[in-house]
């Protein structure tokens, strides 16, 4: 805060200038002692500060027209955004129900669609007795001359 003394033979401060176009203001005050001593008239004559927004006469706010073009543009501009958005979804990935009753069922590959392809469903066989299990290892049996010896 500025000391009392400064305040001594002062006039009041002015009324605060119009902002200028560099964002500053002025305001100034008079000495009104002819031969001030030396606690009076203290401190400068001219002061400069930059404008507060709203506190200067000259900002411009907005009409009040403006708000109600602004919520409408908006508002336009969404709902395009929303019936672009729906046109290509249903061009993409929707079909129209004309189309899904004119389609044809396309049959998917099946084995004999291809040539030289070999059928390996497998089968059901039917015997009356069921076959005897093999081994896969299939090893000649030797007949040792003990072996031999012991059957006789």
């Amino acid at each position: 805060m500025v000391p009392c003394e400064d305040f001594l033979g002062w006039s009041a401060w002015s009324e605060w200038s119009s902002c200028s176009s560099d964002g500053i203001r002025l305001r100034h005050r008079r000495c009104l002692v002819e031969q001030p001593s030396s606690k009076e008239c203290h401190g400068a004559e001219f002061e400069k500060t930059a404008c507060v927004p709203n506190e200067c006469e000259e900002i411009q706010t907005a009409s009040s027209a403006t708000l109600p073009i602004v919520i409408s543009v908006c508002l336009l501009i969404t709902v395009a955004c929303c019936l672009a958005t729906y046109r290509f979804a249903k061009k993409r990935f929707l079909i129209s129900a004309e189309e899904a009753l004119n389609k044809t069922t396309t049959t998917t590959a099946s084995f004999d669609t291809y040539p030289n392809q070999y059928s390996s469903l497998p089968t059901k066989d039917y015997y009356d007795q069921r076959p005897k299990r093999q081994s896969s290892f299939r090893v000649q049996a030797k007949t040792s001359n003990w072996a031999m010896a012991m059957a006789l």
